[in-house]
């Protein structure tokens, strides 16, 4: 079962974002079904990753040579940034062409699921990786897939090498999208609406298993108790026979009775 559930979460994991949540709650069912508990409810709690983080994520499983080479060349920007300034122009060569790759196959992962890969979403994906890259306490997570979020370059020092044109700094008045708290209010309040319409349909489901159930119960009891009622009418029928024989008997003349029962014989 373990590996099952494994399956199960690696196969959730790679669903594009607007099919994650109805094959979340069918995930969380089966295991609930299993009476895996409390790994249903892990399922269930499990947030619709952006299309950013999940793109990301997917170049963990589908190019992770590339997510390497860029922690790598992150590495090497880094120490050359510290050591030997001369290296630095070969380095940063390096990482951005590593990121570039990675940005690219990215794009790629987005269109092979139908989604759109806007300018928009390509920079916070060049973006996320960046910061991932930049920042070793994530690097575990980038090269396992698994980003809860999409990250931001703590500085333009990080930035460094994503070219000026992908790059827009605009007022928090202008900024279209509403703010990130406001953005995961209103993502856990749909989520925990989703939850619980699939546990309401759980609810309805169990509760028609239960009356098919008590209908078959009865049914059977219903047979049982016809069974028993046909097998007195046979015995009583029985009775009948064997009462109406011998009346016929004590009715007949002896000789009418001797002559039937000497038929009887030929006919036996």
């Amino acid at each position: 079962m373990t590996g099952q559930t494994t399956n199960g979460r690696e196969e959730l994991e790679a669903t594009p974002p607007g099919q994650f949540v109805r094959a979340r709650n069918a995930l969380a069912a089966r295991l609930r079904k299993a009476g895996r508990a409390r790994e249903a409810a892990e399922v269930a709690r499990l947030r619709r990753p952006s299309p950013v983080v999940w793109a990301v994520n997917r170049l963990a499983r589908t190019d992770a040579a590339n997510v390497r080479r860029l922690l790598e060349a992150s590495d090497r920007l880094r120490r050359a940034s510290l050591r030997d300034p001369r290296a630095v122009p070969e380095a940063t060569a390096r990482h951005r062409a590593a990121l570039q790759e990675l940005a690219q196959q990215a794009a790629g992962i987005l269109s092979g699921a139908g989604l759109r890969a806007s300018p928009e979403v390509l920079r916070r994906i060049h973006a996320t990786l960046s910061a991932a890259a930049g920042d070793r306490d994530a690097h575990a997570a980038l090269r396992e897939g698994r980003l809860a979020e999409e990250l931001q370059p703590s500085g333009f020092e990080v930035l460094g090498d994503v070219p000026a044109r992908h790059l827009r700094l605009v007022k928090p008045a202008e900024t279209a999208a509403p703010p990130p708290a406001r953005r995961d209010r209103a993502r856990e309040r749909q989520e925990r609406a989703e939850r619980q319409a699939a546990e309401r349909r759980a609810k309805a489901e169990r509760r028609a298993a239960q009356k098919e159930k008590a209908a078959a119960a009865r049914r059977e009891r219903e047979i049982e108790r016809a069974s028993r009622q046909a097998e007195r009418l046979r015995a009583e029928l029985r009775k009948v026979e064997e009462r109406l024989r011998y009346a016929r008997d004590a009715h007949e003349r002896p000789t009418d009775r001797r002559e039937r029962r000497s038929l009887d014989g030929r006919t036996r």
